[in-house]
């Protein structure tokens, strides 16, 4: 009954936070500038195509990152990466979470036929 009921709940909030985190919002930051990349499950790279440091007032050179310059930023790239990055754990959480609804569901049906075989 622990088992199944651990499974059950492991399952549930695993296959959850494994939808959310696939439709949730990705957005990477460089230069301290939000630029969305659409979500796992439908990117959207257009915008940050549009807001690439070639396209705006900012050089490439202008953009800090962890106390040095960078030069090229390629946005797309980055939200690129950023996907898939949220696609590998989301995937992951929710095959996992699916696979503990279905371990559930095995040791209810054993716990049922073994009640039946008793009676």
């Amino acid at each position: 009954m622990i088992a199944r009921l651990t499974a059950l709940g492991i399952g549930v909030v695993a296959l959850l936070v494994g939808v959310v985190g696939l439709l949730s919002p990705v957005n990477i930051s460089p230069g301290l500038t939000p630029v969305p990349c659409g979500t796992a499950v439908a990117p959207d790279l257009e915008s940050a195509r549009q807001q690439a440091p070639a396209n705006t007032q900012t050089s490439p050179q202008e953009l800090p990152y962890d106390s040095e310059w960078v030069g090229d930023v390629d946005y797309a790239q980055l939200c690129d990466k950023e996907i898939s990055d949220r696609r590998a754990w989301t995937i992951t959480v929710t095959v996992v979470g699916v696979l503990s609804l279905l371990t559930a569901a095995a040791l209810t049906l054993r716990s049922r036929r073994s009640q039946d075989a008793s009676t």
